[in-house]
């Protein structure tokens, strides 16, 4: 049974798209669950550029600091209209005292915060930003699919692709052209379309 949802003092945090969660380098005082729309976590910028990731619903958000008694590494923004669910941290650490099926879900979703830092990070080191840019254009895609013209539901930033995919905005243009020439998808006018999915899958 999942002992979430009785936890006392946890509340529904409605968020708009660019609002802050919660800022790198704040002492955290309890955590978040996605329960729906997409978070975007900001990690501390290497010269021009900055690195992110995506927190889809069933996500958490700043588990593992709390626990390991951290500052955020990280800045968590709404990259679209969300629906949150705050839980103090006193509240949490009482009930896992006293009930150890709780722990064991603590444990389970540290451990996918951390696996999906991780993966994040081997990405970087081992795929090109052509095969990055089709990773992240998919997951989107998968999550919020596309429109009847081929543009995706949830539209990101320039700026946002290059933090997700982890090289600078220059680079992400450049690599849209790529895919343009060959038919698969481009950007115009602050818009993504993915005309060619199927080839964007194999390569990511």
């Amino acid at each position: 049974m999942d002992l979430l949802p009785e936890l006392p003092d946890r509340r529904t945090v409605q968020m708009k798209r660019g609002d802050l969660v919660y800022e790198a380098g704040a002492v955290p005082h309890g955590f978040y669950l996605v329960e729906s729309g997409l978070i975007k976590l900001i990690y501390p910028a290497t010269e021009e550029i900055s690195l992110m990731s995506l927190a889809f619903p069933g996500s958490s958000l700043g588990l593992h600091y709390l626990i390991r008694k951290e500052q955020y590494g990280s800045s968590a923004v709404a990259m679209s209209d969300a629906e949150l669910i705050y839980i103090p941290g006193k509240t949490l650490l009482q009930k896992v005292k006293t009930h150890p099926q709780l722990s064991l879900i603590v444990m389970q979703l540290m451990g996918r915060e951390t696996e999906e830092i991780e993966e994040r990070l081997a990405s970087l080191a081992r795929r090109t930003t052509s095969e990055r840019l089709a990773e992240v254009l998919m997951l989107l895609r998968h999550h919020y699919g596309l429109s009847p013209n081929h543009e995706l539901n949830l539209q990101p930033g320039l700026a946002d692709l290059a933090g997700l995919v982890g090289t600078s905005p220059g680079n992400i243009y450049k690599t849209f052209s790529q895919f343009s020439r060959k038919g698969w998808a481009d950007y115009h006018q602050n818009r993504v379309r993915i005309m060619q999915p199927a080839a964007l899958e194999l390569m990511a």
